[in-house]
This record gives structure tokens, C-alpha cells and sequence, in this order.
């Protein structure tokens, strides 16, 4: 957050404003982007299920810049097949989800991509995976989770392996008053469900103190975090006072889907000699992640008839403080979701995860890589894509000038906030999951228009 940047004038893709100067939307940082390995690595040879990964060698150099080549090894994964030891990936935030601009919170929800990850739609779409999402990318991970971030035993962090209301719909268990402080943020912010509710009896107590999950900072609460997205999913009843409504599901030994009363996943499932927490969703030649085993164990004692609706994963899901767990997770939803939901379709298909971060930081520009699009399944490209999903880039676009994260112009190539774009692809193989790729195209969108400038001898960084 204080780090400062130089610039250079290295470029991906450049937009234009149709009536107006040039638009270009590219940056190069003054420093290396390195990709830091774990230090504990094995090799695993993944199932059929599985992903195949996609390697550096099969991007299409026609369509690729120094940034977006930059981009696609940080979401790389290893060639050893171990989990999470490549690239330790980016998060994609869109700014204009609804929480641009509100009191009371200090975390928002990002996105992490990674080409670890094997599912569909991989980031936050409000219900409409058909059309093209328009964000900002963060890439500094280590000053967000830690440098230690991928290390077997990172402990730091607060990670959904899906869509979970995170920031909106959660109350944050506060131990040393046995209560939960819950705030109902779903816009237009109101007082309803604002309040405490006592952790023994369940009462709720109005109380305009309450700041809600959203109102604390990011990280672990048991590892020194502020727990900022922790808590227990909740709901505001007619009466307009908070009710807890996580879901549960307890076999006869008591054991739940969650481990304690700030709705933590639980990691029995996971914690046993035959599970390796390094093996990809869907090895089965030899010891596997497990954490198919929490969906199991949900299906088994959830008193639901599954499969079920998608959304209702919101209110069974739990937090990670481990980034590998969550990926494991998130893959098997994808792997699994002919079992527990009925939304298969990989069109529609909430792929997405939910990580809280500072809003602090999310807001900054001077922290952003570039602003990015990222275009739904089975999109080869924006330009091949109707007049009324280029329109929609358009507004957005509008939209991120308008609240001062855009500046159009040649110009601004080096500054924060500027105009560098890029796009990002999901590419289907043949087992059926998805791979993610960085790369520039050249559209006309109405006000705007990208320009992209292919590497040449002259310009060996591309613009």
C-alpha cells in the first residue's frame, strides 16, 4: 500500500476514445515479477477428471505482450503437477459490484485466478456468467496473504472456495463476548439486522454499534487477523432482526461442516495420513486432496435433497485460512456438481471464489496491473461477440472513468489510474474444465475502441 512504482513505456493494449484522443491502456511496474515456488513440491500425475494444464509454449504469440505474458506465468501452475507451487496467481476485483462507495467496509470481495484452478467462470458475474466482467488486476500477493503464501503450513488468510456473501451477508463472532456482530450490507444499506446476537441463546439485540464482518480487517482472526469475511452466514427476518442461518450438517459424532463458531471449514476430512493436500481435484493414483470429502459429508448429513440449487452453497460455506485448500475445494465443486447442484451448466456455473481485501488497497490505482476483461465460456474473443456485449464493456468502461479509476489517453499508458486494459479467455480442453489466458485484441465498443499493437522488431514489448 505505500510501495511506489516507476513506470516505463511498455504497453499491452490501447484503447481509444472514438471521439475523443487515444486511449491506451498499459503498464509495466519497475520491478521483477518473479514466480516464487514452495519449498515442499511433489509430482503427481492428475486423473482424467482432472485438468489438463495448460503450458506457456501453446499461447498464441500473435495475440501476446510483455504484460500479458507477465500475467500468464503468474497464473501458471508448476510443471511438477504439485498444487500451488507456480505462479502464485492474481485477484481480480470488480469495482462496480455494489459496494463502490458505502460506509462500513473496510474488506470487499476479490477474485483469485489461477491456472491451478479447473472450473468455469472464474470470477464474481452478480448472476450473469453470459457477459463479459469488467475489473481491476492486483497482483502484489505477497503484500496482500504474506511472501509465504503458498508454504504447506500458511495459516494467515480468509478464503472461500466459492460465491459465500462474504462482506454482506456474515456475522463476526467476537469470542471474548460470546456474540456475534452482524450488519446487513446488501445496498441500499439500512439499519434492519444490525445488531448483536448472543452466541449461547441466539437472542438479537438492535444495536447500531455493530459494524458488521465487513467492518473488520482482512486475515485469520486466530493467526492475528482482523477476521474481516469470517463469521456464520445470517439472514434478516420480517421483524427486521438478524438470524443465523448457516447451514449444518453434523454426523452422529457431532463433527460439521464447519470446525467453530467463526464458521471455519472443517479440516478432519483433510487431515489424515491418506491425503495430500498437493495432489490435484481428481488424482486417483494415489493419495488425493480429500476435500471431496466435505462435499460428501455435506450430502450425507445435510437433510437436503441434493442435488441442490447453487446459491445454497452461500449459506453452507465456510472459510480456509489455506489458499491450497481452497483451490482443492473450488475444483472439486466443479468435478462434483452433477452431485450436489443442479446448475451444471458451465455457461452458468458460479465457478467464482470469494476473498476478502482491504478496500483500502482495492480502491488505490496505483496498485493496479491493468484493468481487465474477462469474457464468458465459450467466447473466443470480444470482438466476436454481439453489439450488446460490446455495449455493455462499454458502459462499464464508462463507469471505471467516471469513478476515477480510467484515464483514456496515450498519455496515461504510465500513469495510475491510466488506460491499460487486457482481456482474459477461458479455454475448454478436452476433459471439459478450463483453463485461463491473458492475452490483447483489437475491438471497437462505441465510445471506446481497443487497440492492440502485435511484438516486433520494433516494439519487442508489444502496446
Amino acid at each position: 500500500l505505500g510501495e511506489s512504482f516507476s513506470h516505463n513505456e511498455s504497453c499491452t493494449t490501447k484503447l481509444t476514445e472514438s471521439d475523443g484522443p487515444s486511449m491506451l491502456q498499459s503498464l509495466q511496474r519497475g520491478r521483477s515479477m518473479q514466480i516464487t515456488r514452495a519449498s515442499e513440491q511433489q509430482n503427481h500425475t492428475r486423473a482424467p477428471c482432472s485438468a489438463t494444464r495448460r503450458r506457456m509454449g501453446v499461447i498464441n504469440p500473435d495475440d501476446q505482450t510483455d504484460i500479458t505474458r507477465s500475467l500468464n506465468l503468474q497464473i501458471e501452475p508448476n510443471d511438477n503437477q504439485a498444487v500451488y507451487t507456480g505462479g502464485k496467481g492474481i485477484i481480480f476485483r470488480n469495482q462496480n459490484d455494489g459496494f463502490h462507495g458505502l460506509d462500513g467496509f473496510v474488506v470487499v470481495p476479490g477474485s483469485f485466478i489461477s491456472n491451478d484452478l479447473f472450473m468455469p467462470n472464474p470470477t464474481y458475474a452478480a448472476g450473469q456468467t453470459d457477459t463479459p466482467q469488467v475489473g481491476v488486476i492486483l497482483d502484489d500477493m505477497d503484500f496482500l496473504f504474506g511472501a509465504n503464501v503458498q508454504e504447506k503450513d500458511y495459516n494467515l488468510g480468509v478464503f472461500y472456495a466459492s460465491d459465500a456473501n462474504a462482506v454482506d451477508q456474515r456475522c463476526r463472532y467476537e469470542g471474548s463476548d460470546s456474540r456475534y456482530d452482524c450488519r446487513y450490507m446488501v445496498p441500499p444499506l439500512t439499519d434492519n439486522g444490525r445488531g448483536f446476537i448472543d452466541a449461547s441463546t441466539g437472542q438479537f439485540t438492535s444495536n447500531n454499534a455493530a459494524i458488521g464482518t465487513a467492518g473488520f480487517d482482512m486475515g485469520n482472526p486466530y493467526e492475528g487477523g482482523g477476521g474481516g469475511g469470517t463469521g456464520c452466514h445470517f439472514e434478516v427476518n420480517g421483524g427486521g432482526e438478524a438470524e443465523i442461518n448457516q447451514l449444518n450438517a453434523k454426523d452422529p459424532n457431532g463433527v460439521n461442516l464447519a470446525k467453530n463458531l467463526d464458521c471455519e471449514c472443517q479440516t478432519s476430512f483433510v487431515e489424515t495420513a491418506d491425503c495430500d493436500q498437493f495432489a490435484y481435484s481428481g488424482y486417483n493414483g494415489g493419495k488425493g486432496n480429500c476435500w471431496e470429502k466435505w462435499i460428501q459429508h455435506w450430502m450425507d448429513y445435510g437433510n437436503l435433497a441434493f442435488p441442490v440449487d447453487i446459491k445454497m452453497r452461500d449459506v453452507a460455506g465456510c472459510w480456509m485460512h489455506s489458499m491450497r485448500d481452497m483451490i482443492n475445494l473450488q475444483n472439486w465443486f466443479w468435478l462434483w456438481a452433477k452431485y450436489w447442484t443442479t446448475d451444471t451448466d458451465k455457461k452458468t456455473y458460479w465457478g467464482w471464489n470469494e476473498i476478502p481485501i482491504r478496500t483500502s488497497y482495492s480502491n488505490d490505482p496505483t496498485n493496479y496491473v491493468s484493468m481487465a476483461i474477462v469474457l464468458p465460456v465459450d467466447a473466443a474473443n470480444l470482438n466476436s461477440m454481439a453489439t450488446n456485449y460490446k455495449t455493455a464493456v462499454d458502459t462499464a468502461l464508462a463507469w471505471y472513468e467516471t469513478n476515477s479509476y480510467l484515464k483514456p489517453g496515450s498519455g496515461n499508458i504510465v500513469n495510475r489510474p491510466g488506460s491499460y486494459i487486457t482481456l482474459l479467455r477461458q479455454l475448454e480442453n478436452g476433459d471439459g474444465n478450463f483453463d485461463f489466458q491473458f492475452y490483447c485484441e483489437s475491438v471497437s465498443l462505441g465510445k471506446y475502441d481497443i487497440v492492440y499493437i502485435p511484438e516486433d522488431a520494433g516494439n519487442p514489448k508489444g502496446a
